[in-house]
């Protein structure tokens, strides 16, 4: 009897990708750069853990869209244009 696909927790990379609503090339860029989720090496397979993806995803969350707007409006808040 064949195991159902659903059941395991570990995705591939088209699959982890698909979670995340990224492009594989961006989650296999992000993964050589050190910049994306935590994976697993299983033997010739990489494979992300479904827990790992969301905490990852969990940790990007943001208040605003760009820090160098903060900074930009700084320096106009104290009389200099930097």
């Amino acid at each position: 009897m064949q195991e159902d696909d659903n059941s395991s927790p570990y995705l591939n990379s088209v699959e982890a990708a698909r979670h995340l609503k990224l492009s594989v090339h961006t989650l296999n860029k992000w993964r050589h750069l050190g910049k994306g989720p935590q994976f697993r090496d299983h033997g010739r397979r990489i494979v992300y853990h479904i827990d790992d993806l969301d905490s990852w995803s969990k940790g990007k969350k943001r208040q605003k869209a760009r820090q160098y707007l903060e900074n930009k409006q700084a320096s106009f808040d104290d009389g200099e244009v930097k």
